[in-house]
């Protein structure tokens, strides 16, 4: 191959350089599984109640979902019990190009987010699973779009597996612990600039898997306040994947980086900590918490190729941020309860790194839900609405389209629980 120099006025030349670099920017999006979600990593939202909540019940939850939220309040749960729960989850994202003002807006779609929480507890010790997927969302913008080199469609699915035990030493203060194992695949589409010919086609997929762990402690204080702390360690997972490249057969002769290869990078999952303090007035129950992420685990990531090509580094630079949360539960009477909520969740994304994948802002988060209660059944409905801020990726350094975020979600969950 002739030196660099010598292929500048090489138009064909000029092309596979300007492919190369959009294409290794496709191959490092692709590892990073994060960015396809709102609000980071996690879809927070696992049970009706707790939403309706604002999922501020680190110290008051009273269902299996405890597994997920806190497992040391396992123990206030007596006998058997299982919940499952629907999260249905409708983005809308418009896009304003910041050269033309031209708009393109994500097709819209609703995701099903399910999960299963059961729970067995007999005098002070209680055991528990959960499967759930705080992942589980996928982003289409269509292959015509102005950002169509840096993402078309992109798709995370994770499942989490969580035995989880709990005991309590005495009427104030309870622990639980639970194990996660973490099974994750992730997939991105985007098109090739070929210019002058139609753009090409990048498919990319990994599957990866990790081990995390969660524990909660839970004290119960003087005048009817609970105050409960909660951690989840980081989860590391190694994705292995393969890259596949749609473009005619002459630019695959021409640009190595075009020919199909396997793929491979290691990610570490954020860890977590959360505090919550509730007071019980009656019939109303509320309660406040606060959510630290250690989102500065995502600070770069490297992936590495199969065939021989130098390995790419990322940069990503997130930083850690905090979510504050407050909400109600009123009991009308025995069969019937209302919650109201309200977040405010910063965003961990530097607008120097902002993609289309994730356009992360901070949000203004609100929530309602009912519950109806009939002998061993119960049932929850919530709504949220996320409010997100305008967020402009104008000064981004990692070559996503400039412009500027308006997005919006509505949220519906559905819980039915069993206890006895």
């Amino acid at each position: 191959m002739k030196s660099p120099k010598k292929q500048i006025a090489n138009p064909v030349v000029m092309l596979q350089a300007k492919s190369l670099v959009a294409i290794l920017l496709l191959m490092a999006i692709l590892f990073f599984p994060g960015q396809l979600l709102a609000s980071g990593f996690i879809i927070y939202n696992q049970d009706a109640k707790a939403d309706g909540m604002a999922t501020a019940v680190t110290s008051s939850i009273d269902n299996p979902s405890a597994i997920f939220y806190n497992p040391a309040l396992l123990p206030d749960q007596p006998g058997f019990g299982v919940s499952i729960n629907d999260t249905m989850v409708m983005p809308s994202r418009t896009f304003k190009d910041a050269a033309t003002g031209t708009t393109a807006d994500l097709k819209p779609t609703t995701h099903h987010v399910p999960s299963l929480f059961a729970k067995y507890t007999r005098d002070r010790f209680s055991v528990g699973i959960g499967v759930y997927s705080p992942f589980g969302l996928s982003a289409d913008w269509g292959r015509n779009w102005i950002g169509r080199y840096s993402a078309t469609f992109s798709q995370l699915k994770a499942t989490f597996v969580t035995p989880t035990v709990a005991y309590k030493f005495n009427d104030r203060i309870s622990v639980g612990f639970g194990v996660s194992y973490v099974d994750s695949s992730v997939e991105l589409q985007s098109a090739i600039p070929l210019t002058p010919f139609p753009d090409g086609e990048a498919k990319l997929s990994g599957d990866g898997s990790g081990v995390g762990a969660n524990a909660g402690i839970r004290m119960k204080l003087p005048q009817d306040y609970t105050l409960s702390f909660t951690a989840r360690s980081p989860v590391k997972i190694k994705y292995d994947g393969t890259a596949n490249f749609y473009t005619p057969t002459l630019f695959k002769a021409l640009m190595p980086q075009l020919r199909d290869t396997d793929a491979s990078t290691t990610i570490t999952l954020p860890w977590q900590m959360t505090a919550g303090l509730a007071k019980n007035i009656g019939a109303l129950t509320l309660e406040t918490d606060v959510i630290y992420m250690g989102w500065s685990t995502i600070d770069q990531y490297t992936a590495r190729f199969s065939d021989g090509r130098s390995p790419v580094t990322y940069l990503k630079d997130w930083h850690d941020a905090f979510s504050f949360a407050i909400g109600a539960n009123y009991r009308w009477s025995k069969s019937f309860e209302t919650q109201l909520g309200y977040m405010y969740d910063m965003s961990p994304v530097p607008r120097r790194t902002l993609t289309p994948d994730l356009p992360d802002a901070d949000k203004h988060i609100l929530t309602g839900g009912i519950g109806y209660m009939k002998g061993p059944f119960k049932a929850n409905l919530a709504y949220q609405a996320t409010f997100f801020q305008k967020v402009s990726s104008v000064n981004n350094t990692v070559g996503a389209p400039a412009g500027t975020y308006d997005q919006f979600i509505h949220m519906i969950l559905f819980t039915l629980s069993y206890t006895r």
